[in-house]
C-alpha cells in the first residue's frame, strides 16, 4: 500500500474529524458535545482538531458546510437524473425535500452554530454567508438548466429567485423540524408552482 502524503494526511484527518464532529453534533447536539469528545470518536488529540478548526464554531460551520455539499451534490444528481424533465423532476424534488429538509436534528445545528457566532465573530458570519452564497449559485444554474431545458421564462433572474428559493428551504427546515406533520415534500410543488 503506498504512504499518504503529508497533504494526503491532513486531509484524511480533516475529513475522519468532520465526520466525527457532524455524527456527535447531530446526535448529541452542538452544546453538548466538546472538542475532546469529537477528537476521541475521531482517534484523534485535542492538537489535531485545533490545527483543522479554530475553535468549535468553526468546527460546526465546517460541519454545517458538509451537509449543504452532499445535499447540493444529491440535487445536482436528480437534476441529471430526470434530465431536467419538469415532469419527472418535480416528483424527485418532493421526494428530495421530503427526505431533506427538515431533520430537527439539521435544524438545532444550524442555529446553535449561528448562536455561537452571534457575539460577534465575524469571521463565522462570513463563512455562514458564502455558504448561502455557494447554495445559491449552485441553485441558480441548477434552475438556469431547469428553464432552458423546458423552454420556460422564469419570473426573474436565477440569482434572484434563488435567494427566494434558499429563505423556502430554510424556512421550510425550521417550520418542519418543530412540527414534522408539515410535508418536505411541498418544497418541490413550492418549487414547481413558482416556475410553472
Amino acid at each position: 500500500m503506498q504512504r499518504l502524503s503529508r497533504a494526503e494526511s491532513q486531509q484524511r484527518t480533516r475529513q475522519q474529524i468532520l465526520d466525527a464532529a457532524a455524527e456527535l453534533f447531530l446526535e448529541r447536539g452542538f452544546g453538548a458535545t466538546s472538542i475532546g469528545e469529537v477528537a476521541e470518536t475521531a482517534g484523534f488529540s485535542h492538537g489535531a482538531v485545533y490545527s483543522n478548526f479554530t475553535g468549535k464554531a468553526a468546527l460546526g460551520v465546517a460541519v454545517i458546510d458538509l451537509l449543504y455539499e452532499r445535499e447540493m451534490a444529491q440535487l445536482q444528481h436528480e437534476v441529471e437524473a430526470t434530465a431536467g424533465d419538469l415532469a419527472a423532476l418535480i416528483p424527485a424534488l418532493a421526494a428530495w425535500g421530503a427526505g431533506a429538509i427538515g431533520d430537527p436534528r439539521w435544524a438545532r445545528l444550524e442555529l446553535d452554530v449561528a448562536a455561537a457566532s452571534a457575539g460577534g465573530d465575524s469571521g463565522i458570519r462570513g463563512s455562514n454567508a458564502r455558504r448561502y452564497e455557494r447554495v445559491r449559485s449552485a441553485g441558480a444554474d441548477i434552475l438556469a438548466t431547469i428553464a432552458d431545458r423546458n423552454k420556460i421564462e422564469l419570473p426573474m433572474a436565477p440569482d434572484d429567485l434563488m435567494v427566494g428559493v434558499l429563505a423556502l428551504g430554510l424556512g421550510l427546515g425550521l417550520q418542519r423540524a418543530a412540527d414534522s406533520e408539515i410535508p418536505g415534500s411541498l418544497f418541490g410543488k413550492f418549487l414547481a408552482a413558482l416556475i410553472a
